[in-house]
């Protein structure tokens, strides 16, 4: 049954080493921005809403303040909805060269039934947004730094971005990226998780997280840990990280968030890896999590969403019969001369690659051979898990991200031809963005064999 099913976010290593962890115990770049298209209020939605402290205030200064909670919303079920704002201002030089741009891109929340903890979460967003605008030091530079003649200069920036990573009755959560560029080869870039609790909009410390906090952290490590120690995680760092130099990039303040996925670390470029890499995300999927002792108020309870990386094999079962695949997404870089494409992609179901198997999926990843991959559970009240893959195109003179998730379904029953991948449809959006919701918006397109899903 579905919900009998063990998530193992790679192999053998990370089971032993999880295990040895709980034997003591008694009980998934740049920020997406296709955030405002999935999360943005309508105008007909967001005036429902009773007006919300700091939302309009872009000069950092504000008398009023937060009301208290005065009645009990522990277990209350809300709805959240998050609006987006973005503010840029830029210095100039007395000869019109831009010196220096700031952007900004921040949420303001809107709870429906609990407008406090709404006004308490927005305020700290503001905090945070003043805190930013007040250092001016980048800008200095820029101004330090400008030479006249010098007919090359490129302007300085400093940007605060949010992301949308969670947004349901127990948890609002944000990755938070800041970017800085002064000069060089390239800017800079940190990131910072910030969660805060739905039911009182007060901030969430990592500490609160399980019920024993002591085995919580120690088992969150050991999966850390064995996440590092696998090849794919290697091969993006500087070498194998100590016990201590792990936990510090990992566990130092900030450095993690909620998510539909799970529970995410941060490790920033430079921390564990080159800046040529990236971040270094570590996610521990929800059930693992629940099995770590995680409190009740903080369990995701929508849609199974597992995002697979790059050459690390899950475990899942797919087709409902009891028996759990083990599946594999990569893409490989072929470079000779004679190679249609630069990328191949790969999508590996028990060691046999199941894109032949499907003339959509085939052109998909012939098309999109970076399309991430992620298993998601469209319809809970079934046994199966369907695999989507989400593709990014970039238009407008602006480049604006358009996001469009393709869903399949994996049956290797008896009654069924062996490894048959039946294509559902596609649908816009980013399915990782809290809110998403495929199943009402799917229809089968040219499908190939009978489809095996039935909507409205």
């Amino acid at each position: 049954m579905k919900q009998n099913r063990f998530y193992a976010a790679f192999a053998f290593a990370v089971t032993a080493l999880f295990c040895n962890a709980c034997g003591e115990q008694t009980e998934k770049s740049n920020i997406d921005n296709q955030a405002a298209a999935i999360e943005e209020v309508p105008n007909d939605v967001a005036e429902s809403f009773p007006a919300t402290p700091h939302t309009a205030d872009k000069t950092g200064s504000s008398s009023e303040k937060t009301p208290e909670i005065t009645e009990d919303t522990t277990n209350r079920t809300y709805q959240v909805a998050i609006d987006w704002q973005a503010d840029e201002t830029q210095d100039t030089a007395e000869d019109g060269t831009v010196l220096f741009i700031s952007s900004l891109y921040y949420p303001v929340v809107y709870i429906e039934g609990n407008e406090e903890a709404a006004a308490k979460i927005n305020a700290d967003i503001q905090d945070r947004l003043i805190l930013f605008q007040q250092d001016t030091s980048v800008r200095d530079f820029a101004r330090e730094n400008y030479v006249p003649e010098n007919s090359g200069f490129i302007s300085y920036s400093r940007d605060f971005t949010f992301a949308s990573r969670r947004a349901d009755s127990n948890v609002i959560s944000f990755e938070a990226v800041f970017y800085s560029y002064s000069g060089g080869a390239h800017g800079n870039y940190t990131s910072i998780g910030i969660n805060y609790s739905t039911q009182t909009g007060e901030l969430i410390d990592f500490k609160e997280l399980g019920e024993n906090a002591d085995s919580f952290r120690t088992d969150t490590f050991a999966y850390n840990r064995a996440l590092a120690d696998t090849k794919p995680y290697q091969n993006k760092m500087y070498k194998r990280p100590s016990d201590e130099a792990l936990e510090s990039v990992l566990y130092a303040d900030d450095k993690w968030f909620l998510s539909a996925e799970g529970l995410t670390f941060i490790s920033d470029t430079y921390a564990l890896g080159p800046y040529a890499g990236g971040a270094i995300d570590f996610t521990i999927p929800c059930q693992e999590l629940e099995q770590m002792g995680l409190k009740e108020e903080y369990r995701y309870t929508g849609h199974l969403t597992m995002r697979l990386q790059d050459s690390l094999p899950v475990s899942m079962d797919l087709n409902g019969d009891g028996t759990e695949e083990t599946i594999l997404s990569n893409t490989v870089y072929d470079g000779s001369p004679d190679a249609e494409n630069e990328f191949t992609a790969y999508l590996l179901i028990n060691d046999i690659d199941v894109i032949k198997y499907n003339e959509e999926l085939e052109k998909l990843l012939h098309d999109f051979p970076w399309a991430q991959c992620v298993l998601y559970d469209l319809e809970p009240s079934d046994n199966m898990v369907e695999i989507a893959f989400i593709t990014t195109e970039y238009i407008g003179e602006d480049d604006t991200p358009l996001f469009t998730s393709f869903f399949f379904r994996y049956d290797n029953t008896p009654d069924r031809k062996k490894n048959t991948i039946t294509y559902l449809g596609k649908t816009k959006g980013y399915l990782l963005e809290p809110g998403f919701e495929a199943s009402p918006l799917l229809r089968p397109e040219r499908p190939r064999v009978p489809t095996l899903l039935t909507l409205p």
